[in-house]
């Protein structure tokens, strides 16, 4: 048996095989675009974000402390 492939049997030589699977680039730049802005969302929504009811809530806290604040106050007379 000689060393040159081109002289070797046919069930020596090996078929060519796909690396991988293949991938539509556009779908693929689009779904990473889609990852990056859906975590990018996510840490905004840590960072900044309340909902409303919360947001609610916490304004009705402040005016009622406010008005309590406000009842306890003395009013001194005006001197003239």
């Amino acid at each position: 048996m000689t060393n040159r492939p081109d002289l070797a049997p046919a069930y020596f030589i090996e078929e060519p095989t796909m690396a991988a699977d293949v991938v539509n680039l556009r779908q693929f730049r689009k779904a990473k675009a889609r990852s990056e802005r859906e975590a990018t969302a996510e840490q905004n929504r840590i960072s900044h974000g309340r909902t409303k009811i919360e947001k609610s809530l916490t304004r009705a806290e402040n005016e009622m402390a406010a008005r309590l604040h406000e009842q306890g106050r003395i009013e001194k007379p005006e001197q003239d």
